[in-house]
């Protein structure tokens, strides 16, 4: 999709931390992957609607947690990242035979990574502050079964992969759960104002030119507020009680797990 165009907010970073809402697991960081850092930062906005969601999922599963498993994203990372799948395609590439060209091992490798883009014009989602990676755990800190892992890129990734599947043939009682689960992690997250991203069960976004030109998509409205961060030069502090749902929050709540509960 053609990136439209940049609006920004100049609103700042704040750290995500273990609490009772979120569970922090920084994915590369703990691979060891260049660049990749220990603390996770969203936009500001993104956190509240990132409590939101887990207020709405703590409705549904008392004592769950969302699980961070990456959000902003120093740019050496998004590049070791892409070249890391490049590479790993264009090896099964001469392995199999075949055949494809280097300017088709890019545009597969953009399926699954985004081009590690500074471009203030279109910047990769996860430079934002505006992209997170998640899934949730339960009140022991079990993450709930997904159907695949955390950067799983085949076909059994796709957020409607079961969906579709089941069409087709029955479920055994695994996949029946980890249906379940990602319907309620699109749920949460969709009603908390995200987008999700249909190549990866995990990935949603906010604010951004990805989660805007998908709102579009569907007919809704939605500027781009969150454009390119480098750094951490604008970090905020954020305290807990500005971010509690208010009651207004309620009949829309109260709502959405009627319908869910249909």
């Amino acid at each position: 999709m053609e990136g439209s165009a940049i609006k920004e907010c100049g609103e700042p970073l704040v750290e995500i931390k273990n609490n009772e809402y979120f569970i922090i697991a920084p994915q590369y960081y703990q691979q060891g992957i260049p660049g990749a850092i220990d603390k996770m930062y969203v936009r500001e906005g993104v956190y509240k609607r990132l409590v939101k969601a887990a207020q709405l999922l703590q409705k549904i599963k008392p004592g769950y947690k969302i699980v961070i498993l990456d959000a902003w994203r120093p740019p050496k990372v998004q590049e070791s990242l892409f070249n890391k799948y490049y590479t790993e395609l264009w090896e099964r590439n001469v392995k199999s035979g075949a055949g494809l060209t280097p300017a088709e091992i890019y545009e597969k490798t953009q399926q699954f990574v985004s081009v590690p883009s500074l471009d203030k014009k279109k910047p990769s989602p996860h430079f934002t502050g505006g992209a997170v990676d998640i899934t949730y755990a339960d009140e022991r800190g079990n993450w709930s079964t997904m159907g695949t892992g955390f950067d799983d890129f085949t076909e059994k990734a796709l957020n409607d992969y079961l969906e579709r599947k089941q069409t087709k043939s029955k479920l055994n009682e695994t996949e029946k759960e980890a249906l379940e689960n990602r319907r309620i992690l699109y749920a949460v997250m969709k009603e908390a104002g995200f987008v999700s991203y249909r190549e990866e069960w995990w990935h949603y976004d906010f604010g951004n030119q990805f989660a805007t030109e998908v709102a579009r998509a569907n007919g809704i409205n939605m500027v781009v507020k969150y454009g390119l961060v480098k750094d951490l030069s604008n970090v905020k502090d954020i305290k807990e009680e500005s971010v509690k749902t208010s009651r207004t929050d309620e009949p829309k709540r109260q709502k959405f797990f009627s319908e869910l509960s249909r």
